[in-house]
């Protein structure tokens, strides 16, 4: 049996030149990685600049979130949020890997939640206490939510171009999907969503229940209050929420 095959010459040429390939290939991709990253730090540069001249500062700041915005069972409610725009600024530009360490804004009930929910004064100190534990576990299911948003709009971009999933789509879908469960595990306020027994110990009626887990919905849940912050103080759209 005779082996014919390239020869050593023919050979080597050709792992020559697929090296040089691969070596321009990595080459344009950090000169594009590069491009981004000066076009992110000018951003993030002229942000600050803004804020600035804008606000006097790059540390905190509060504003008030107008009460048409809000649903009609807490247009009554005066709701501050308070904000480190150095840190707003950084999250909307940072990649995965650190965009969570940035998450700064924090909420603030400036009336009292009692005559909102029809609850004793105690009672909504419990709340607030109880709201202000969670409140890492609320921005963790913000960040993985969007994760996940990012990672569903790349496969359909990839797979429209290539007509078949993203290269460990399903394993990055399922790792989050997981991840988001497992917060929701540890919060008591979503698992204890559809079981009324501990607020109803503590006095509460089934319409102020419901008004209690609509404000948890509202102001925890639903919204990225960062998003939202860096739209209202900077007047530019990111995806997410953009009523505000």
């Amino acid at each position: 049996m005779v082996f014919t095959g390239m020869p050593y010459s023919s050979w080597k040429r050709q792992s020559q030149y697929n090296e040089e390939q691969e070596r321009i290939f990595w080459e344009k991709e950090s000169m594009k990685r590069k491009r981004e990253n000066d076009f992110i730090q000018e951003r993030i540069k002229c942000d600050l600049e803004f804020a600035k001249k804008h606000y006097q500062t790059t540390g905190n700041t509060t504003y008030s979130i107008p009460v048409n915005n809000l649903p009609k069972d807490f247009n009554n409610l005066e709701v501050n949020l308070e904000v480190n725009l150095y840190n707003l600024i950084h999250y909307v530009y940072s990649d995965d890997e650190f965009r969570f360490f940035y998450k700064t804004s924090k909420i603030s009930f400036i009336s009292n939640l009692t005559d909102v929910l029809n609850i004793s004064e105690d009672i909504a100190l419990q709340i607030h206490s109880l709201l202000s534990d969670e409140e890492y576990i609320f921005k963790s299911l913000h960040e993985s939510w969007f994760r996940l948003f990012e990672l569903y709009e790349y496969n359909k971009l990839f797979k429209s171009k290539y007509g078949s999933y993203a290269p460990f789509y399903k394993m990055a879908n399922n790792s989050l999907l997981g991840e988001i469960e497992k917060l929701k595990s540890k919060s008591n306020f979503i698992k204890s969503w559809r079981n009324n027994r501990f607020w109803k110990k503590k006095g509460l009626s089934r319409k102020s229940i419901s008004k209690l887990y609509s404000l948890v919905g509202f102001f925890y849940l639903e919204h990225d209050w960062d998003r939202v912050s860096y739209q209202k103080l900077f007047g530019i759209q990111t995806r997410g929420d953009n009523k505000f």
